[in-house]
C-alpha cells in the first residue's frame, strides 16, 4: 500500500491525482480523495515510480511547483523448498529396471514452476534437463546397479539450491533375472554313438533357474530341421524319435523365463554310427545254417573283426537272406562267442560253444523267400573291440529229421579258404564229431538294433484324475503305460477342444521321452478346465485310440489384508516422515486424512503410495488412517 500526508504548511488539498508504473515518469492511475493507494500485487525484484499531485480549489501543486517523482524496489522472489515424496524411495533395493521417477512438490513453500532433473550412476548425478512435470522416464536400467538422483524446484525466484541443499536420492535396480546359460551333459560334443534310441541330458546353469527349455536338433548347423525350439518345460533330457544311422546331428538349449530367454548353449554335435553290417556277397545257396534234414545239425561261423569293422555295440539281432519259403517249426538255440582266433577250432561241438554266450532258444515258424530272415537275440552280445565273432547255431528236430532242407539261405564262398565254417550232422543224437570244414560261409546281417513292428497301447492317467475338480494350481500331470513297447510319449495340453479333439494351445506334441510326468512352467490359472492327452509312439508308430483327460482347478481364494500397524513420526530434514509396518500380500496403500476421527469426515483418499511411508508437515495436525490395498 502506497501513503503520503498533506503538507501541513501549505493549502489543505481536496483530493490527489496518482501516478503510479515501472516507468518514469510513472502514468497517471486517477484521482482519489484519500492518501493511500493500492497498486494491487507488484512484481518481485522491479522498480516502480510514483507521484502525488495535490489538488485544492485553486488548482494543481504542479501548476506551481516541481513534484517529486518517488520509487522503490520490491523484494526479491522466494525459491521453492524441497521437493518431497520420492520414487522410489530413498535407499530403495531391488526396484524394476523400467521403473519411472517420481516426486511432489513440497507444500509448504513457493509452487515450482520447473524442475532441473539430475540422474546418473555417480555420486553427485549429471544434470539431464528441465520440465515442468514431476516424473521423468530414465528408460531401461541396468540390473543391479546403483542409481543417484536429484530434483531442484524452480520457480521465478530462482531454483531452491539456490538457497537449500537439495537432497540426493539413490536406489539400486532388481538382479538380473534372466536364466543362466544351460549346461550340456551328453552325448559328448563329438561323440560316436551306436542308439538311435539315444537320450540328450543337459543340466541347469548356476544363477537363476529357467522355467523352461527349448531344444534345437537337425541335420543342419546351425540345427533347427528336427525340433526347431520344441518347449519342453522344466525336463532336462530329450529323447528324439526317428533318427538315422550313419548321420551326423547338431542341437542346442536355450533355458527361458517370464523376461525372456538364456544365452543358448555351444552347438554340440553327435555321430550315430552305422546300426548294421552285411558280411557275404556271395549268391549261392544252402541249407546252413537252418538245416533239418537230418535230426540234429550243427553249424558254426566266424566273421572276422576287419568285417565287422565299427558296428556299434551292443548285437541285438541276427538275419540270414532266404531264398525259399518254409513253414515248418524248427527249434533252434544260437551261440555267440569273441575269439581272437582267425579260423574255427577243429574240435566237437560241445568244445566249439564252450565259453559261448546262448543269446537265442526258440524256434523258427516261418521263414519267408528273398527276404532277411531276422531273429531278434533274447539276450544282447557284446562284442569287444578287435575281436572275431563265432556264430554257433543248433537246429534239434529230432530223430531223423524232417527230410528237407529247412531253408534256403545265401552263402558265399571262400575257396580255398575253409576254416571260416564248419558244420555237423546226425541222427537220433546230437553229433559228437569234431565235424567238417567248409568253404561256403552263410551271409548274415548283424545289427545293433531290434524292430518293434507292434504300436504301443493308449497310455493310462494317473493325476489329475480325468473329471478331477479343485485341483492345486502346482500340480504334475503323470500317467503310465498301457502296455506293449514304448519308446516315448508325447503330451498335449490345453484350455481348448472342450474335450472332443486334441487340445494344443498350452502343449503341442511335447516330445517327453520315457518321462511319465510333466509340471506346467507356470501355474495353472484359477477355475479353468484343462483338457489333457497323451500318446506314446516306439519305432512302429503312435498308439492308437486313448482318451481325452479333463480337470479343473481350484476356485481363486478370498484375499484378506490385515490392518497396518506400528505407525511412527521420523524427522526427515524439513519434514516429517509417516512410516508403518508393511503388511504381507499389500501392493498399495491409501492414505486418509481429516480434521477429526469420525469415520464420516475422511472423504476419499488423499495420496495413494506404493511404500510404507509418507511425507506430512510438521505443522500439520490431523487424524491419519492408513489402509492397505492389493
Amino acid at each position: 500500500i502506497l501513503g503520503w500526508s498533506a503538507n501541513p504548511a501549505g493549502t489543505v488539498p481536496d483530493s490527489y491525482n496518482v501516478y503510479f508504473g515501472t516507468s518514469n515518469p510513472p502514468a497517471l492511475i486517477g484521482n482519489q480523495g484519500t492518501t493511500t493507494f493500492s497498486p494491487g500485487i507488484l512484481q518481485y525484484n522491479t522498480t516502480y515510480y510514483w507521484q502525488i499531485d495535490p489538488h485544492s480549489a485553486r488548482g494543481y501543486c504542479s501548476q506551481s511547483n516541481t513534484i517529486p517523482v518517488w520509487s522503490f524496489t520490491t523484494e526479491l522472489a522466494p525459491v521453492p523448498s524441497i521437493a518431497v515424496n520420492p520414487v522410489p524411495a530413498n535407499l530403495s533395493t531391488s526396484i524394476p529396471i523400467s521403473q519411472l521417477l517420481g516426486w511432489s512438490a513440497n507444500p509448504a513453500g513457493t509452487v515450482p514452476d520447473s524442475y532441473n532433473v539430475y540422474f546418473g550412476t555417480s555420486n553427485p548425478p549429471t544434470m539431464i534437463g528441465n520440465q515442468e512435470t514431476t516424473t521423468f522416464s530414465p528408460g531401461t536400467l541396468e540390473y543391479n546397479t546403483t542409481y543417484y538422483w536429484q530434483i531442484d524446484p524452480h520457480s521465478p525466484g530462482g531454483y531452491c539450491s539456490q538457497s537449500n541443499t537439495i537432497p540426493v536420492w539413490s536406489f539400486t535396480t532388481e538382479y538380473s533375472l534372466f536364466p543362466s546359460q544351460a549346461v550340456l551333459v551328453s552325448p559328448g560334443n563329438g561323440s560316436s554313438i551306436s542308439d538311435t534310441g539315444l537320450s540328450l541330458n543337459w543340466s541347469a546353469g548356476t544363477g537363476t533357474l529357467p522355467i523352461g527349455y527349448r531344444i534345437y536338433l537337425g541335420t543342419n548347423n546351425p540345427p533347427s530341421n528336427l525340433l526347431n525350439g520344441l518347449d519342453l518345460g522344466v525336463v532336462t533330457s530329450c529323447n528324439p524319435a526317428g533318427l538315422l544311422s550313419s548321420t551326423t546331428y547338431y542341437w542346442k538349449v536355450v533355458p527361458y523365463n517370464s523376461l525372456g530367454d538364456a544365452s543358448p548353449t555351444p552347438i554340440w554335435n553327435f555321430h550315430i554310427a552305422p546300426q548294421d553290417v552285411s558280411i557275404g556277397t556271395g549268391t549261392g545257396t544252402n541249407r546252413s545254417p537252418f538245416g533239418t534234414a537230418y535230426g540234429y545239425e550243427r553249424d558254426a561261423t566266424l566273421y572276422t573283426a576287419a568285417e565287422i569293422g565299427n558296428l556299434p555295440q551292443p548285437i541285438r539281432s541276427l538275419a540270414w537272406y532266404a531264398t525259399a519259403n518254409v513253414s515248418t517249426v524248427t527249434p533252434v538255440k544260437i551261440y555267440l562267442k569273441a575269439t581272437t582266433s582267425s579260423i574255427l577250432p577243429n574240435v566237437n561241438w560241445a568244445g566249439t560253444i564252450s565259453g559261448a554266450t546262448l543269446v537265442y532258444n526258440g524256434s523258427i515258424s516261418s521263414i519267408s523267400a528273398n527276404a532277411w530272415m531276422n531273429i531278434v537275440l533274447t539276450s544282447a552280445f557284446s562284442l569287444p573291440s578287435g575281436n572275431n565273432l563265432m556264430v554257433m547255431i543248433e537246429t534239434n528236430w529230432g530223430g531223423s529229421g524232417n527230410g528237407g532242407s529247412g531253408g534256403a539261405f545265401r552263402n558265399t564262398n571262400y575257396s580255398p579258404v575253409n576254416t571260416l565254417h564248419k558244420y555237423w550232422f546226425s541222427n537220433t543224437a546230437p553229433p559228437t564229431s569234431v565235424g567238417n570244414y567248409d568253404i561256403l560261409r552263410a551271409n548274415i546281417r548283424l545289427s545293433s538294433s531290434n524292430s518293434v513292428t507292434a504300436l504301443p497301447n493308449p497310455a493310462v492317467c494317473t493325476a489329475p484324475l480325468s473329471g478331477a475338480n479343485a485341483v492345486p494350481l502346482n500340480s504334475t500331470l503323470s500317467w503310465t503305460s498301457g502296455g506293449g513297447t514304448v519308446t516315448g510319449y508325447k503330451l498335449y495340453l490345453g484350455t481348448d477342444g472342450s474335450g472332443l479333439t486334441t487340445p494344443s494351445n498350452l502343449v503341442y506334441g511335447l516330445d517327453l521321452g520315457t518321462i511319465t510326468s510333466y509340471t506346467l512352467p507356470v501355474s495353472f490359472d484359477y477355475s479353468t478346465t484343462y483338457y489333457w492327452r497323451v500318446i506314446p509312439y516306439n519305432n512302429a508308430g503312435a498308439a492308437l485310440g486313448g482318451n481325452i483327460w479333463i480337470f479343473t482347478t481350484v476356485s481363486e481364494p478370498i484375499l484378506s489384508l490385515n490392518s497396518p500397524t506400528n505407525p511412527v513420526l521420523t524427522a526427515f530434514g524439513e519434514l516429517l516422515e509417516l512410516s508403518w509396518d508393511a503388511v504381507p500380500q499389500a501392493t498399495s496403500y491409501a492414505i486418509y486424512a481429516a480434521n477429526e476421527p469420525d469415520p464420516s469426515a475422511w472423504g476419499e483418499a488423499i495420496a495413494i503410495v506404493f511404500i510404507n511411508h509418507y511425507i506430512v508437515l510438521p505443522t500439520d495436525r490431523r487424524f491419519y488412517r492408513i489402509v492397505a490395498r492389493n
